[in-house]
């Protein structure tokens, strides 16, 4: 019987060391447009409510979700007027007090909290949206976080985040002459995926993937053409310190730490808005990420036989006692 222990025993050993004990796998998507505007390309200044016209009948809403182990937060959502605040609640799955505290004690609408590495024996999915201001009168703003994290094998999480921006806009200009125009936004992103090295020996699988997106188009309702604001759809502004996916797997071996911080502003190409035309503006912005561990097969075999093993040992006992 004391073999059949030190064998059980050294089986459990063999299965510790494969799942490791500080394991954990994160993925983070942050982006805050902090400001968007319309700025007079020959002045330098914001264009306002003396410059443009907005018009009723659009609509912004944003949404976010979060999963964790099969377990989802139901994906809220908020919608507004063109000019109005659509600010979804945030979804948090497995946050933890220690998680709360890791993001300076406020979840909704954090715009500076960023963590690049994972909280010790954390499982969480988080996702956040807020739209607010207008673009069209002095500037307006847009976050969409997902984070999600792991502390080791058989967990998986998920979370999204997702801005649908439509303004209608009619151009009435304080001058007569046409004025040439560039969008503007002020910006932070944080994108990170992490792999803790105990999850990175081959032993099992990991992956963490983290993106965020975002795309402009202005439509001229007067002569049915898109404004050529960038080389996206339909002339969209697309800039590519919005746009990113990366993604850490030690299936195949690709790096297994990604971080990316950004800061600053950027512009989209110069447009002519024409006096008296009405133009739709339309923004959509999203961030995304997920993570997964999944144990080698070999580690649970041996999970397997140790539980066979003490359940063989357990009958054994009981029938030496009859």
């Amino acid at each position: 019987m004391k073999r059949n222990l030190s064998r059980l025993a050294a089986a459990a050993a063999l299965v510790a060391m494969g799942t490791g004990a500080q394991a954990g796998v994160l993925a983070m998507a942050d982006l805050s447009i902090n400001n968007l505007l319309i700025i007079n390309s020959t002045t330098g200044t914001p264009l306002g409510l003396g410059d443009l016209t907005i018009l009723n009948g659009g609509v912004r809403s944003d949404t976010d979700s979060a999963t964790l182990n099969g377990v989802s937060s139901a994906g809220t959502g908020s919608a507004g007027s063109s000019t109005g605040t659509a600010d979804a609640p945030a979804q948090c799955v497995g946050c933890t007090a220690a998680v709360v505290a890791a993001y300076g004690g406020t979840l909704e609408n954090n715009t500076t909290s960023h963590l690049g590495t994972p909280i010790a024996g954390a499982n969480y999915a988080l996702g956040d949206a807020l739209i607010s201001g207008s673009a069209l009168s002095g500037g307006s703003g847009g976050l969409t976080r997902a984070d999600a994290m792991i502390s080791g094998p058989t967990n998986s999480a998920s979370s999204g985040a997702t801005i649908l921006n439509s303004v209608n806009a009619k151009a009435v200009f304080t001058a007569t002459s046409t004025v040439t125009a560039n969008f503007v936004g002020i910006y932070s992103s944080f994108l990170a995926t992490y792999i803790s090295p105990d999850l990175a020996t081959g032993i099992g699988s990991s992956t963490a993937t983290a993106g965020y997106g975002f795309a402009l188009t202005v439509f001229d309702n007067t002569t049915q053409t898109y404004l050529i604001l960038g080389n996206g759809a339909n002339g969209g502004w697309v800039p590519s310190q919005w746009n990113n996916t990366v993604t850490s797997d030690t299936t195949v071996g690709v790096h297994n730490t990604n971080l990316e911080v950004n800061n600053g502003n950027i512009a989209s190409l110069s447009v002519l808005l024409n006096a008296g035309d009405t133009y739709t503006l339309s923004v959509n912005q999203s961030s995304t990420a997920q993570v997964q561990s999944i144990p080698e097969p070999t580690s649970l075999a041996l999970v397997g036989l140790a539980l066979t093993g003490l359940g063989f040992i357990g009958r054994r006992r009981n029938a030496s006692r009859s």
